[in-house]
C-alpha cells in the first residue's frame, strides 16, 4: 500500500458524485435534495449525525470517520448549524449547509477518501506527503459536491445564465439553491468565453497550491498572466483571509494591475474578487470584465 498520493489511481471524482445520484435521487428534480440520499445509503453503513460533541467551535463545520469495518460516520457540527436539517431556516446558512453534506458524502464515495487503511497511511503524521495529500483530498471533495449539488447533465448552455460570471453564478445558485463556493467551482470548470480563474492557497503557509483557468483566460494575453510565484495583491479579500479577517468575501477593483502588474488591456477593465475559506485552504476567484470591442475578437 502506498503512502504517496502520486501512485494513487486516477479517479474522476465527479463520476463518483454521477453515480451516486443514479444510485439514489436521480438528477430530474432541481433542486437536488442532498439530505434525502442519507435515506438511501444507510443500508452501506453510512450515517450522518448533528452533536456538539466532535467540535471544538464553529471553526469546523463536519468531519467524516472512518472504521476498519467500512463503516462511515458523518458527524455536522450543531453549535454552527442547530440539531437536524429542518432547524436551518435561513437560506445562506441552508446551502451551506447542503454543501457541507455533498462535502462529506465526498468523503464516503470516493474510493481512496473512504479506504480505512489507506487513509491511515496517507494522513500518518510521519509521511512527508500527509499536508499535500490533504488539500488534494479536500479539494477533490468540493468537486464532487459541487457535481452532485450541480450535475453538469442539467445545466444545458451556460449562456443562459448571463452575461458575466458574477451573473451566472448567482443565477445558478438560484435554480440549484447552492452556496456561492459549490456554484462558483462548477462555473469554472464550464466557462470558455469569460475570463476568469479559481485559485487554492494554503491557509497557512500563504502559497499556492493549484489553480484553474477558463479558456478565454488562457487566450486573452495583454499582461493577463498568473503562475505559482505570483504575488498577492495586499489589498485584497484574499490577503485579509490570510491574515485571519473574514468579514468580507467580494471587492472589486478597477485598476487590472492590482493583480496582474503587467496588464496592458482596456483602461475600462475591471476585477472582481470572491474568496472563502474552505477547510485548510482559502479558495480565490478572479474575473475580469473587458467590455471592450476589441476583447471580442482574442
Amino acid at each position: 500500500m502506498t503512502t504517496n498520493p502520486y501512485f494513487l489511481p486516477h479517479v474522476d471524482v465527479s463520476n463518483c458524485a454521477i453515480k451516486l445520484l443514479s444510485d439514489t435521487v436521480g438528477t430530474e428534480i432541481i433542486p437536488i435534495n442532498v439530505f434525502e440520499i442519507l435515506e438511501y445509503i444507510e443500508e452501506l453503513g453510512i450515517t450522518c449525525k448533528f452533536t456538539d460533541e466532535k467540535f471544538v467551535d464553529n471553526s469546523e463545520y463536519a468531519i467524516t470517520e472512518l472504521s476498519k469495518d467500512g463503516q462511515r460516520r458523518i458527524y455536522i457540527n450543531s453549535k454552527f448549524y442547530g440539531s437536524s436539517f429542518q432547524d436551518i431556516t435561513d437560506t445562506t446558512k441552508r446551502r451551506h449547509c447542503r454543501f457541507t453534506l455533498a462535502h462529506e458524502l465526498g468523503h464516503c464515495f470516493i474510493p481512496a477518501h473512504a479506504d480505512y487503511l489507506t487513509q491511515q497511511l496517507m494522513l500518518d503524521k510521519s509521511n512527508i506527503h500527509s499536508k499535500k495529500y490533504l488539500f488534494t483530498k479536500e479539494y477533490e471533495a468540493n468537486t464532487f459536491a459541487s457535481e452532485l449539488l450541480i450535475p453538469s447533465s442539467t445545466i444545458g448552455k451556460i449562456e443562459q445564465y448571463g452575461s458575466d460570471f458574477k451573473q451566472i453564478v448567482e443565477n445558478i445558485s438560484k435554480k440549484y439553491d447552492t452556496s456561492f463556493t459549490a456554484t462558483a467551482l462548477k462555473v469554472v470548470k464550464l466557462l470558455k468565453d469569460i475570463n476568469c480563474i479559481c485559485i487554492q492557497f494554503d491557509a497557512d503557509t500563504k502559497q499556492i497550491i493549484q489553480f484553474k483557468y477558463s479558456d478565454s483566460f488562457r487566450d486573452y494575453k495583454r499582461g493577463l498572466f498568473f503562475d505559482r510565484n505570483s504575488q498577492i495583491y495586499s489589498g485584497s479579500i484574499t490577503n485579509l483571509l490570510m491574515r485571519g479577517d473574514d468579514r468580507f468575501c467580494y471587492q472589486r477593483y478597477d485598476d487590472p494591475k492590482d493583480w496582474f502588474p503587467k496588464f496592458y488591456g482596456n483602461d475600462n477593465a475591471y476585477i472582481n474578487e470572491w474568496a472563502f475559506k474552505v477547510g485548510p485552504s482559502i479558495i480565490t476567484f478572479l474575473e475580469l470584465v473587458d467590455t471592450s470591442e476589441y476583447s471580442l475578437y482574442f
